[in-house]
């Protein structure tokens, strides 16, 4: 799920039909969670390749263009695609050392050149993701940092298979709930819903995404 060239043009054009798209969802996220909670919202799918990252970038890049202080992390601590999505560099320090106060979280950002646009990339993929969620110290952090920002945009993990995203969803929001269109099956997804439902995720809504008209 990256962002081509070809979408990064029509999402910086107002008048594109799939900026407009995530205008009017970044609209209706903000009906779902106020303003002035400065809110954290989740991005996952059921499985990958679904359009879950693309999203989050896009939503992040729509309220950084209303002038709103956006902090987009990627946390998927297995398969991270923010930084490529956006054409940044591989980063050697990140999310999981700020957690655990290696590198405070200015030295850890990444420079995307979008004004009003914050990345905080994975950096050096750690081997236990679930450890590391349990911890709380993602809580403790947004909890910290939280006031410092307007919105903070989360890309995690998909659901099936793996802890990490109903772990994540704990420490939220609001999850957005992303599918891709003629590829998910109905199984797949409830289960997937099944499983945030189970810890309590506030889903405030869902994305259909690569739909193509017959």
């Amino acid at each position: 799920p990256y962002v081509s060239h070809t979408l990064a043009d029509e999402l910086d054009s107002v008048f594109s039909p799939i900026s407009e798209a995530y205008s009017s969802i970044r609209a209706t996220l903000d009906f779902a969670l106020p303003r002035a909670s400065h809110p954290v919202i989740q991005f996952t799918s059921s499985q990958p390749g679904e359009g879950k990252t693309t999203s989050a970038v896009a939503l992040a890049t729509r309220f950084a263009a209303l002038g709103r202080k956006v902090l987009l992390i990627d946390m998927d601590l297995r398969r991270p695609s923010v930084a490529k999505a956006l054409g940044l560099e591989r980063a050697q320090t990140g999310v999981v050392d700020v957690l655990y106060s290696r590198v405070p979280l200015e030295r850890a950002l990444a420079n995307c050149g979008i004004e009003n646009l914050f990345v905080l990339p994975t950096g050096q993929i750690p081997h236990n993701p679930v450890e590391i969620l349990s911890s709380g110290l993602l809580p403790e952090f947004l909890a910290r940092h939280r006031r410092d920002f307007d919105v903070i945009v989360i890309d995690s993990s998909p659901i099936l298979g793996i802890a990490d995203a109903p772990l994540l969803s704990r420490y939220v929001d609001g999850v957005v709930f992303v599918i891709e269109a003629n590829v998910s099956h109905y199984g797949q997804v409830r289960q997937a819903v099944r499983r945030l439902r189970d810890v309590n995720a506030n889903i405030i809504g869902t994305m259909l995404t690569k739909f193509r008209a017959l």
